[in-house]
C-alpha cells in the first residue's frame, strides 16, 4: 500500500476548484477519493506517464499530476486541475 502525499501546490489547486464550484464539493470528493484509492494500490498501473517522472490520471472532470517513489512507497499528489468540455 503506498502512502499519498499531497504537495501544497495540489492543496491550493484543490482549495481553489472547490472554492469556484462550492455545489459540486461532493462529487470532487468522490472523485478524489477514487483517485487516493487507485494510487494507494498500484499507482504504476494508473494514469499515464509524462515528462520525466511526472505522471497523471483523471476522475471525473478532475486531472491529478503525480509522482510515484517506489522505494519509499510513497505517491506526491502535485497539481489539480479542472477540465473543461
Amino acid at each position: 500500500m503506498f502512502i499519498i502525499v499531497w504537495s501544497d501546490d495540489a492543496f491550493e489547486d484543490m482549495s481553489l476548484i472547490v472554492a469556484a464550484y462550492p455545489i459540486r464539493k461532493r462529487e470532487f470528493a468522490l472523485a478524489l477519493r477514487q483517485i487516493e484509492l487507485q494510487l494507494g494500490a498500484d499507482p504504476l498501473a494508473v494514469g499515464e506517464s509524462r515528462e520525466e517522472d511526472m505522471r497523471v490520471t483523471f476522475a471525473g472532470e478532475l486531472t491529478v499530476f503525480y509522482r510515484v517513489d517506489a522505494e519509499e512507497e510513497t505517491v506526491e499528489i502535485g497539481a489539480v486541475r479542472l477540465r473543461r468540455w
